[in-house]
């Protein structure tokens, strides 16, 4: 059952379910989505940008295996993802200007994978469409507030943001293990774990990172969707130098892997002892 009605009270958070029933717990966690419950509950202001991009998603059969590598291509519509599946499958993540997805989506399987392979070129092999086309709006929605008492946002409730680099996945990663090892510590002290006090160590920890990721997305969606000449020669010169440079390149590769900055425990491979 759906929660009908959440309250936060001095002593527990209380959920009345639609089928009436009434459940209690020290702490609420909201990990549902851009559309979380809790977070409606909370009342928290967003700050939002409207990307005007929409996300055309699919998984794509090929014949060329894809050896477990991923691949993105950064275009003038918005960036493309390649994300790897089971076997000669991959899902697709295709960000494109607004009225452009909404034309594709309008035509036929045929003329939407005709687009897709003048953007992917060869690299898959011959492909073909598994299923159909799906689509959502894209846009950033950062909550000002993470955490009241004994309510604490997490993942896409707590920070939604531009597909590029797969970037959203690790934030909620580093969300999941930040909390896990807050609520630990907590624990571990005698607090209480849905205390105010308790969770604004985990949004101190998380909330920077969060938007510094963030807004370096948004930027480089901005910077790699820019055709203006001196900006697409800023771009290569950039990108060139970083391949260059062999310590430049492998701590931008450990950014994009989640691996840089004040790690959670469990992010650095190590266990969360009780």
């Amino acid at each position: 059952a759906r929660i009908a009605r959440l309250e936060a009270l001095p002593a527990k958070a209380r959920a009345r379910l639609e089928d009436g029933r009434d459940l209690n717990a020290a702490l609420v966690i909201g990990a549902e989505g851009r559309r979380s419950a809790v977070r409606a509950a909370m009342d928290v202001r967003l700050i939002q940008v409207d990307y005007e991009q929409t996300a055309l998603v699919a998984t794509l059969a090929h014949d060329r295996a894809h050896d477990g590598v991923a691949h993105q291509m950064f275009l003038p519509g918005g960036p493309v993802a390649l994300l790897p599946l089971q076997g000669h499958r991959t899902c697709l993540v295709w960000s494109e200007k607004t009225a452009f997805a909404k034309s594709v989506l309008a035509q036929s399987p045929d003329v939407a994978l005709r687009e897709i392979r003048a953007r992917i070129g060869a690299v898959l092999g011959e492909i073909s469409l598994e299923g159909q086309l799906w689509s959502f709006p894209l846009s950033m929605a950062l909550a000002e507030t993470w955490v009241k008492s004994r309510l604490a946002l997490a993942g896409d409730a707590a920070h939604a943001i531009h597909p590029i680099a797969g970037q959203g996945l690790n934030l909620g990663l580093r969300d999941a293990a930040a909390l896990a090892e807050t609520l630990r510590d907590a624990r571990r002290s005698g607090a209480d774990l849905g205390a105010e006090t308790t969770l604004l160590r985990y949004q101190r920890w998380r909330r920077f990172d969060t938007a510094t990721t963030a807004f370096a997305c948004d930027a480089f969606n901005r910077l790699f969707s820019n055709a203006i000449a001196p900006v697409r020669l800023a771009r290569r010169l950039g990108l060139a130098g970083v391949d260059a440079i062999g310590p430049l390149r492998r701590l931008a590769m450990q950014i994009a892997a989640g691996g840089a900055g004040d790690l959670p425990l469990l992010l650095r491979g190590e266990a969360l002892a009780p």
